[in-house]
């Protein structure tokens, strides 16, 4: 039993080698919290590496001067660049129903002239609840937006020192023309995270020896 009990050690460490997904992880990589009170959409543009993506996140922050938050905020995935504001239609792969931004709990704070809240907002705290299929070498967009008329918003970037290659930041002004949004900005970036994995078929292909073993055990 203790010779298949290694063997099925060796094969699981194996398997979470191989299988294991790329993050992109700039969530704490910024210089500036930044609060206009001018866009109703902000986002990041990213290259994806793996066939899927698990969950993908904003650092958020509380608008300045006790403004308040955006009424009728929306978390999306688009492929490509955003290329419209509110059709589905369009490029949307994944759009949250509307988040509730004052009841988002703080995750962490930032000292600049003095203590400011942060707040990690993902797509799967805001439904999401599948994989979303990606093609790798492609690019997205994961963007938060504003369907309402009042409100601010606030988050962290990496302004004018942007450390992410493959990306960049986008944004969106209130009263433009919805497919008028401004980026990538090859400078700059939001505080960003993304998790990506292989293809799960492959992922369940590899685990069967593995099940077949640990059954021998028994």
């Amino acid at each position: 039993m203790r010779g298949y009990l290694c063997i099925a050690a060796a094969m699981l460490l194996g398997i979470v080698h191989c299988a294991r997904g790329d993050v992109l992880d700039y969530s704490s990589d910024y210089n500036a919290i930044t609060s206009p009170d001018t866009i109703d959409a902000i986002g990041q543009t990213f290259t994806a590496t793996q066939l899927f993506l698990v969950d993908a996140s904003l650092q958020l922050s509380k608008p300045f001067q006790f403004r308040p938050f955006w009424t009728d905020a929306h978390l999306e995935l688009r492929s490509g660049f955003p290329n419209t504001l509110q059709d589905l239609n369009a490029n949307v792969l994944f759009r949250s129903d509307r988040i509730d931004l004052d009841s988002l709990q703080q995750t962490g704070s930032v000292s600049f002239n003095a203590s400011i809240p942060l707040y990690e907002l993902s797509l799967t705290s805001a439904g999401l609840d599948h994989l979303i299929s990606l093609q790798p070498g492609a690019t997205y967009t994961l963007d938060l937006v504003d369907f309402g008329t009042t409100g601010d918003i606030a988050y962290a970037e990496k302004n004018s020192a942007g450390d992410y290659p493959f990306g960049g930041e986008v944004s969106h002004l209130r009263g433009d023309n919805a497919n008028d949004w401004r980026g990538p900005f090859n400078n700059t970036d939001l505080a960003f995270k993304v998790v990506m994995v292989p293809e799960p078929s492959t992922l369940i292909i590899m685990l069967s020896p593995l099940l077949f073993v640990l059954k021998r055990t028994h």
